[in-house]
């Protein structure tokens, strides 16, 4: 019973029947002792028992049953993972036969103390003998081989033999993929092997298959493995495992980071480098840190995003850039620092490269002319004159460039400071040295010459150094310009400055200073060429130069009135809004400015905002304002409300607002009269008429065009009180009378208003437009009467003519009037039909 004991504790620890040959014990006592061992193993009191056991073979050396309990003893030093003492209980069994079912168990031994030497020198003679089931036997050879390789990779002439044992293992693994023991770790060798057979392919399918299975650390440092090996011949792909890893967060990330960093870097991806710069910098170790933030401040420094650029090299030095990319950074910080012009942190950046290279490095030069550049474009012109005489006193190779820089920075001061003297002097010595300046540049100075030559008042100085740069450089903006102001300032003929004016403005038209000076000289112009119409360019340049500097109030009125006269002839609306926002600011002193208000209420008018120009009539009370009141109300259709005001108008002194009274009542009047009343013989007709004749006769040039329109008015009423059928020729008499009337100078009126047309040139183009319309209303009638007769060489004749005065009265300078152009339109438009 005892014996069967045994046997069922040896077959728990792993053996098989056909190991043991039943050996009997020597001694009751013996055998008592086994009991004893048997018991205490049956309740589980393995360590007494391994005690017992090792106590047993003490005090029976001799027994049969001494290599069974050291194979026992090796067992349990297995289980508890005592690898090294379960070798030396197996080293001590004597028996062959228990020798061979060891076998497997001193291979487990030997690989996990990881004696792969040893185990492959034991193993290798058992390797062809391996059934199909014998799983454990392939896998201690196969990683036998390979670890043994992997010992011999370490030398040179290893190299070979370790190939040659990789793709010895390879069969034996390939056998236990598949394996539910041993197939992860023989994928893992298998991945392995590949690499080092130059498989790379092969062995990071098997990684990310592996960290696929391995969801955990394990797989995360397996899927890092793959990396690495992608990274020799796949870079993209390991990039893309690497920036995984490092978003994980987890164990492997901070050291997948830095290979993700590298193998940006190396790949020179720069753009992806500034996109994933937040999680790269919060996944890098320190020392990696600094220099992430050097490659993004060069980077955005081949950007030109000198800012960004500035903000990372500054950070790469905090964090302990070393050599050989602190020197480098230090250079490019300070270039940017000069780029966005950063005193501070040049001068911070300055003080680090003279403690790290000292003052003597080569690059001090350089870094000195950065400094001069930075103070110069920072506004601190002394600081930079003193760091560019250094450089030139030093005689480093930067002289070249701040000798240059150093006469320009002069200039500048000069300029800046209206020195012209000093200006003048510093250009004429600089422009002396061929070499000093570029074309381009030279062409600047020599323009810059002449401008101090002109605010010195040698203006025929600057004309010929100017016309010589003309010939010799070929024409710009400003040549034209300042030979604009040198011919205005020496007051030459207005056409001089206004063709090297204009030419200017078409170069460059952005030189709004050249619009003042225009104006002027087109205003002389325009004097001494009154028929020439200068007055609408002048008018054009006193515009475009408003906006450029207060306005004087007198070129405020005149540049007012011209577009209020243009209006009141033609109406246009950009005109019109020109005037009221030049007359516009006057409405704070109305008492001041009333008859230009005068003139806004009735652009308001014209534009249709009727309740800004009955609000500002309202505070008006001039004779003038109340006419222009009393015309707003017969505009919109109130005469009830306008005839009072015109009425109260009537006799006041001022010929030109009760004249103008008066014929819009007398209008009034004759537009009231039903048809019988439109009679020689009655009574309101007669009235009508003895008002406009009134006016008529008391004609007077500077109250025009109330006269004219008032005969006319006489002329046309007149022939409406006779029949349809002679009303052309009644009205071509009454034209022809009133043309006699207006052309003779016999009587004192006459004599009194010609006379002052020559003093008075706006009255006199009215009185010749006005001339006109009646010319052309005569030939239209004569051609009516030449075309009942058949004569039809006359007819064409004077239609012609009328046509064409009639053309020149719809726009141009005999468009005087609202009246006249409605009158001519509508003559032409009966013409036509």
């Amino acid at each position: 019973m005892l014996i069967k004991k045994i046997l069922l504790l040896f077959l728990c620890l792993g053996y098989s029947l056909g190991a043991f040959a039943a050996p009997l014990f020597n001694s009751e006592e013996e055998e008592l002792f086994a009991r004893r061992i048997i018991n205490l193993w049956q309740d589980k009191e393995y360590d007494l028992a391994g005690s017992q056991i090792r106590f047993f073979i003490v005090e029976f050396p001799e027994s049969p049953w001494v290599d069974h309990c050291y194979s026992l003893l090796g067992d349990m030093a297995l289980n508890n993972k005592c690898y090294k003492e379960a070798l030396t209980a197996f080293e001590k069994i004597h028996s062959e036969e228990l020798k061979k079912n060891l076998h497997v168990k001193r291979w487990h031994a030997l690989y996990q103390l990881k004696l792969y030497t040893q185990l492959f020198e034991e193993i290798a003679p058992h390797a062809s003998r391996f059934s199909e089931k014998d799983e454990e036997g392939k896998f201690y050879y196969a990683e036998s081989c390979f670890r043994e390789a992997l010992t011999l990779l370490n030398y040179e002439e290893g190299k070979e033999q370790a190939r040659a044992l990789c793709e010895e293992a390879l069969p034996y693994y390939k056998q236990l993929v598949g394996s539910p023991v041993f197939g992860l770790s023989t994928k893992m060798a298998l991945a392995e092997i590949h690499r080092l057979l130059n498989s790379p392919a092969e062995a990071v399918s098997l990684y990310l298959s592996l960290s696929d299975e391995l969801q955990n650390e394990k797989g995360e440092e397996i899927l890092f493995h793959a990396g690495m090996v992608l990274t020799e011949f796949d870079q993209n792909k390991a990039i893309e495992i690497f920036s995984k890893l490092a978003q994980t967060g987890q164990e492997k990330s901070s050291e997948a980071a830095g290979m993700w960093f590298y193998l940006l870097v190396k790949k020179q991806a720069w753009e992806t480098l500034v996109q994933e710069k937040n999680l790269l910098l919060s996944r890098l170790p320190d020392e990696k840190k600094a220099l992430c933030h050097f490659y993004l401040g060069k980077t955005f420094f081949d950007k030109k995003d000198y800012d960004d650029a500035l903000n990372h090299f500054n950070d790469s030095l905090d964090l302990g850039l070393t050599s050989p990319y602190d020197r480098t950074a230090l250079l490019s910080l300070m270039i940017c620092c000069k780029e966005i012009t950063d005193t501070q942190s040049m001068e911070k950046g300055y003080a680090l490269f003279k403690k790290r290279f000292g003052k003597e490095a080569l690059e001090i030069g350089k870094i000195t002319l950065l400094r001069a550049q930075v103070y110069r474009d920072g506004g601190d012109e002394p600081r930079a004159l003193a760091l560019f005489d250094k450089i030139i006193d030093k005689g480093w190779e930067e002289k070249k460039l701040a000798y240059p820089a150093r006469v320009r920075l002069s200039i500048t001061e000069a300029l800046k400071a209206k020195n012209w003297k000093a200006l003048a002097s510093q250009l004429e010595k600089a422009l002396v040295e061929d070499e000093l300046f570029s074309r381009s540049e030279k062409i600047n100075l020599q323009t810059l010459l002449a401008e101090s030559y002109l605010a010195l008042g040698r203006s025929q100085t600057a004309v010929t150094l100017l016309q010589d740069h003309l010939k010799r450089c070929g024409e710009s903006a400003k040549t034209h310009a300042l030979l604009t102001q040198c011919y205005l300032k020496d007051g030459a003929d207005p056409e001089l400055p206004i063709s090297h004016g204009e030419r200017a403005l078409q170069l460059n038209p952005s030189l709004k200073e050249l619009h003042l000076p225009l104006f002027n000289a087109y205003i002389e112009l325009a004097k001494e060429k009154p028929e020439e119409n200068f007055e609408e360019k002048a008018a054009h340049h006193l515009y475009e130069g408003v906006n450029l500097s207060p306005i004087s109030l007198e070129n405020r009125f005149w540049l007012a009135n011209y577009y209020y006269h243009s209006v009141e002839s033609q109406f246009n609306l950009e005109r019109a809004h020109r005037a009221i926002f030049l007359l516009e600011p006057l409405a704070e002193d109305p008492s001041r400015f009333n008859s230009s208000l005068v003139k806004l209420a009735a652009l308001y008018e014209w534009v249709g905002e009727y309740e800004k120009a009955f609000s500002l009539l309202e505070k008006l009370s001039s004779p003038s304002a109340k006419l222009r009141l009393a015309n707003l109300f017969h505009s919109v259709g109130k005469r009830e409300r306008a005839m009072p005001l015109y009425q109260n108008l009537e006799e006041l002194a001022d010929l030109s607002v009760a004249g103008e009274a008066r014929l819009q009542v007398a209008r009034y009047l004759f537009a009231s009269l039903s048809v019988v009343e439109k009679r020689v013989e009655s009574p309101h007709m007669k009235e009508i008429l003895r008002r406009l004749n009134d006016l008529k006769l008391r004609k007077s040039l500077a109250s025009e065009p109330i006269h004219l329109e008032a005969a006319l008015d006489h002329a046309e009423f007149t022939a409406a009180t006779v029949r349809k059928e002679e009303r052309d020729t009644t009205l071509l008499k009454l034209f022809l009378k009133v043309k006699e009337e207006f052309t003779t100078d016999e009587d004192i009126w006459s004599k009194d208003y010609h006379s002052t047309r020559e003093l008075l040139p706006n009255q006199d183009r009215i009185y010749q437009a006005y001339m006109r319309y009646l010319d052309a209303r005569i030939f239209i009638l004569q051609a009516k009467k030449a075309k009942r007769e058949g004569r039809i060489v006359e007819v064409q004749s004077k239609e012609k003519a009328a046509r064409a005065l009639l053309s020149t009265l719809r726009q141009g300078k005999f468009a005087v009037t609202k009246y006249l152009v409605e009158k001519a339109t509508a003559c032409s438009y009966t013409k036509q039909r």
